[in-house]
């Protein structure tokens, strides 16, 4: 594959050095792949694939300010590329910028003229899945995988879009066939194992990716302290997820550690600890101005009574140039308007939020409006949705490999109230299917009234 491309250097050691770093990337040996283009560019400093390659791997750390530097650099040298170079480097600065249509129609013109470049078709998968096109997404990575079989990264990719499309036994199947010791082999085998319902098995297999290295024990205590907080052991995944937030943060690995801070901030919510939520969210906002980051944080400013600092985010959020963010922006709007008592005004603001970006947090909260505002078939639909057609998606809320399968479980009480609403036979099935996974919790806010 790597013969068949041309790449704007004439320096044979910079050859060597980009082909090294793409044969670490393909085997998600990021650092290594990161250092090897940066090599690549003190012999050529103005060899742009070189810097791209850089960008890619920071952003793979979760250095998202390296990633930006590096990518400014690339686009910088955007003359001296190969025209399949611009492309791959145009496409990811869409990607790194929420630009995703124009993400999927760089890379789709990329595939197009070249049609083996598995790199503009790995990229193309990313961009779909960002925009929630998750059978497209797993398509196009099987075609990937039928050019290059034996790489993990993208047969990684396949396992992990198979679990967010919501085929939790291709996920699985994809995630074993990976050879050797591989964290995202890893962490795709415990994301289908929670999307099949075998949480103790997930755990284990955390465990597991925990013995790897470094960056898998920051993926293992993501994923152990959501199953705490997926089973009502609040203390316990809040304990965790702290522990790794200092050694995520000492590393420069930004992005897991403010992801860590979000998932501390709903487990504060869940047991009503509103001012322990407001300070965790707090923190994560000093270290990121993420889309991600600042959007959770407005909605738990949102949900604990924090008006002030949720509109300032959500101002922020909706002066952006992209659909995604002002989306985000519209459900903080709408549960802001659900908290003050305006139901039907919270069904109408996420309504459109889901309209300009549809996301399963957004559907949730469209759920819990219509609940409020007496809408029971409108509840039920959008719950029995996250719940089943939807339900891979609640892995990783913004499908960036963060665990966030908690998310899920007050799925089973709300779409209970929906029923309840409606009459339905065997609605306690949900409140029952609820506390199976939170009935032991000693501070859970759901328990006592599902129960």
């Amino acid at each position: 594959q790597f013969a068949r491309n041309r790449i704007s250097t004439t320096s044979l050691e910079v050859v060597t050095l980009y082909a090294a770093a793409v044969d670490a990337s393909a085997r998600n040996r990021f650092e290594e792949a990161r250092e090897n283009a940066l090599k690549a560019v003190e012999v050529d400093p103005k060899f742009g694939l070189g810097y791209m390659i850089a960008a890619v791997q920071s952003a793979n750390l979760g250095r998202l300010d390296d990633r930006q530097k590096y990518l400014d650099l690339a686009l910088q040298n955007l003359e001296g590329m190969t025209e399949r170079e611009r492309y791959l480097t145009r496409g990811y600065s869409y990607l790194a910028t929420n630009d995703y249509q124009l993400c999927i129609k760089e890379f789709s013109e990329a595939v197009v003229r070249y049609q083996a470049d598995v790199s503009g078709r790995n990229n193309l998968a990313l961009c779909l899945s960002k925009v929630r096109k998750l059978r497209e997404a797993t398509q196009e990575m099987q075609e990937v995988v039928k050019i290059l079989p034996n790489q993990p990264l993208f047969r990684d990719n396949l396992a992990l879009y198979s679990n967010y499309s919501g085929d939790f036994q291709r996920g699985e199947q994809e995630a074993l066939a990976v050879k050797g010791v591989d964290a995202y082999a890893m962490l795709a085998r415990a994301f289908a194992q929670l999307g099949q319902g075998q949480l103790m098995q997930a755990a284990e297999t955390y465990k597991k990716l925990g013995a790897i290295d470094k960056r898998g024990s920051s993926m293992a205590a993501s994923g152990l302290g959501d199953i705490a907080i997926l089973e009502g052991r609040f203390s316990d995944g809040i304990d965790i997820l702290r522990r790794s937030v200092t050694d995520d943060l000492a590393t420069g690995n930004v992005q897991s550690g403010t992801a860590k801070l979000a998932a501390i901030a709903h487990a504060e919510m869940s047991r009503g600890r509103q001012r322990a939520a407001i300070e965790a969210s707090d923190e994560a906002l000093r270290h990121s101005s993420d889309v991600s980051a600042r959007f959770i944080a407005a909605r738990t400013f949102a949900e604990a009574g924090e008006v002030a600092k949720a509109r300032g985010l959500m101002k922020l959020l909706a002066s952006d140039a992209y659909a995604e963010p002002r989306a985000y922006a519209k459900i903080v709007e709408g549960v802001l308007a659900l908290k003050a008592g305006e139901a039907r005004q919270a069904v109408a603001l996420l309504r459109e939020a889901n309209e300009l970006f549809d996301t399963w947090i957004g559907l949730f909260d469209l759920g819990r409006a219509s609940l409020e505002a007496g809408l029971f078939a409108q509840a039920d639909s959008a719950f029995d949705t996250c719940l089943n057609a939807r339900r891979g998606e609640a892995l990783s809320l913004f499908l960036d490999e963060e665990p966030t399968y908690a998310y899920l479980v007050p799925v089973h009480y709300y779409l209970g109230r929906a029923r309840e609403g409606l009459k339905s036979s065997g609605y306690t099935d949900s409140y029952r299917e609820y506390l199976r996974l939170r009935g032991n919790s000693a501070d859970d806010r759901l328990a006592q009234d599902a129960r």
